[in-house]
């Protein structure tokens, strides 16, 4: 639906000229991890709550909330079920910790922990696998609706160890993120699932949910003191300025988003003009970004009918430790692209 696109645009239109990519240039940055985050935003339309029909309240989002804890172990198998599926066997090199095993999705021993924030929340056990070479870090969190917004069912994937420090080459950045969106879709589709189920149980009553859209939200972390640099100069130039951000000039920045939207933002090479600089078209938005940690990153938005995609450039100002060939570490991305899904679920 329309409002659906103009309101994750909005969250976090001009006649283009079509950039031909040069292969050869000389690369300003590497890529030594990224995340991988995918939104499903269900509405449930109405509830037929003693005796009448209206949308669910508190008590009834904390009765659905405790039918969830009790079939709590199914969502944290079928969520792992789907991360182990989603290796396809594309493990490359020596296992990535020798306590993984490669291709199989564990669950770190955690209980599925409810907050409110300010509905009420589950996250549910932080799992560990091995994908396309890189240790994974993935969890599932679901906001459970009531009369202020909408439901939302996230899971997120974090490479947090890899075997090639040097950074990622394109190609592998490529069949990761691709790898990450089956395993997250999957995840989210059979969560939904289980919240049908939980929700007729809970209420006594057949509801339908109603999908409402799907967030990506892919961030990558940038490595190199020209880039880093540069976005964090734009980060600072757009919180002096009145005008929101509609073009980029700087190179190293076009640079990196190229290569990263050929991945993950669908139309992407369009808007990439012919003088080397980026410009936005029609429901899209550049939101210079600093999380809670300040750290800078740059994300461009596009929104379809009921699919959204956020791609962002973190600046990779953080510590990671070496070890042999791994390249060890809590990425940057994974603050940033949480505080971003944030923002958005605020809308809904």
């Amino acid at each position: 639906m329309q409002q659906y696109a103009e309101t994750v645009a909005q969250a976090g239109s001009r006649g283009l000229g079509r950039t031909v990519i040069n292969k050869s240039e000389t690369v300003m940055c590497q890529f030594p991890s990224g995340s991988y985050r995918r939104g499903t935003i269900l509405n449930l339309p109405f509830a037929q709550v003693d005796g009448k029909v209206r949308r669910i309240g508190f008590a009834e989002a904390r009765a659905i909330g405790l039918q969830i804890l009790q079939s709590a172990d199914d969502y944290s198998s079928s969520i792992s079920a789907a991360f182990s599926e989603a290796s396809e066997g594309a493990l490359a090199g020596e296992p990535v910790s020798r306590n993984m095993q490669a291709g199989k999705a564990q669950c770190i021993a955690e209980q599925v922990r409810a907050r409110y924030d300010p509905g009420l929340i589950l996250d549910f056990p932080i799992g560990m696998t091995s994908i396309n070479g890189a240790r994974v870090s993935y969890r599932t969190t679901m906001a459970i609706c009531s009369t202020k917004g909408y439901s939302k069912i996230w899971t997120r994937a974090a490479l947090l160890e890899r075997s090639d420090a040097n950074g990622m080459s394109d190609d592998a950045l490529k069949e990761t993120h691709r790898l990450l969106v089956k395993a997250c879709t999957i995840a989210n589709a059979r969560v939904t699932e289980l919240y049908q189920s939980d929700i007729t149980i809970a209420l006594d009553h057949v509801i339908e949910l109603e999908t409402v859209g799907q967030i990506n939200i892919f961030g990558v972390d940038c490595l190199g003191e020209e880039i880093e640099r540069s976005i964090k100069s734009f980060v600072e130039r757009a919180a002096w300025s009145d005008e929101e951000p509609t073009t980029i000039q700087d190179v190293s920045i076009v640079q990196a988003l190229r290569r990263v939207s050929e991945i993950c933002l669908p139309g992407g090479e369009e808007f990439f003009l012919d003088n080397g600089g980026f410009s936005i078209g029609k429901d899209m938005d550049i939101v210079p970004f600093a999380n809670s940690h300040d750290v800078s990153s740059l994300f461009v938005t596009r929104a379809f009918e009921k699919e959204a995609y956020v791609t962002g450039l973190i600046s990779d100002n953080g510590e990671h430790s070496q070890t042999g060939n791994f390249l060890v570490g809590k990425p940057n991305s994974l603050v940033s692209t949480a505080e971003m899904a944030i923002n958005i679920g605020l809308e809904y």
